[in-house]
């Protein structure tokens, strides 16, 4: 109503409305519906249309994510201002806490376009790397093999799933695995990152993305292995002994 008021008192509104309704524990489409009709609803037709066929297809697939749909890219992509992409990626991620930039990008031929989400990561010093599911094989395998030379104890498993870190020339610098337990449930179960870049926060980044990444995907609860439960508990892991596991409760 006020066109005066900030990007950032427009979407603290919206994020105190949906918790005094408890919006965030209906479905998915409820919450893209509501900040389709209160941030976004004086937008340019473009916008407009892109979130029209985004929440039809979501009403149409029910049993998809919406992070699996590219009409999400597409609205994404009709974007124009840096603090509106903002507000989009906090709807998309509600558990992201910062500013932090992420792409939502189609890949793959026409007949098998999916979505590929990237997280931005800046180090200590600043230098920027992205945190994406692996889209060749080749990346797969440097990522082992970082495992190997970083003499971490992993064994390769078919029913693994993993995110790289590529630096800014594409170079694979750090990763981490994990596999499903059930359908609300993941085991994370490694993280690595290049000797050169260790201590420079990128593993501490990986871990927050994660999280963000698997809440969006339904995952309820993260177990971890004890082996390296120090580092685990400062990122938010705890001893759960029901679990028998260190977990983290998304």
């Amino acid at each position: 109503m006020n066109p005066l008021t900030t990007v950032a008192a427009k979407e603290q509104t919206i994020i105190e409305l949906m918790e005094l309704f408890r919006l965030n524990s209906l479905p998915d489409l409820i919450r893209y519906y509501f900040y389709r009709h209160t941030y976004f609803m004086d937008f340019s037709v473009v916008v407009k249309e892109a979130f029209a066929l985004l929440l039809e297809k979501m009403q149409e697939e029910k049993g998809i994510l919406p992070i699996q749909l590219i009409e999400l890219s597409e609205l994404q992509s009709a974007l124009t201002e840096e603090d509106d992409k903002n507000v989009f990626s906090h709807m998309v991620f509600p558990r992201l806490q910062t500013d932090q930039h992420i792409d939502l990008l189609k890949i793959g031929e026409s007949s098998k376009e999916h979505l590929l989400v990237r997280f931005d990561i800046h180090d200590r010093e600043g230098k920027l790397y992205s945190q994406y599911d692996p889209v060749e094989p080749r990346e797969i395998g440097q990522l082992y093999q970082m495992f190997f030379r970083e003499n971490y104890p992993k064994e390769i498993s078919k029913t693994d799933h993993q995110h790289v870190v590529a630096d800014d020339s594409g170079k694979i610098v750090g990763g981490l695995t994990w596999h499903y337990l059930d359908e609300e449930t993941v085991l994370f179960d490694g993280i690595v990152v290049t000797s050169a870049l260790q201590g420079k926060g990128i593993a501490a980044a990986m871990i927050a993305n994660f999280f963000v990444s698997m809440s969006a995907c339904g995952i309820k609860t993260i177990k971890a292995h004890f082996l390296f439960g120090n580092y685990y508990m400062k990122h938010f892991f705890e001893v759960d002994r029901k679990w028998g596991a260190l977990v983290k409760a998304l």
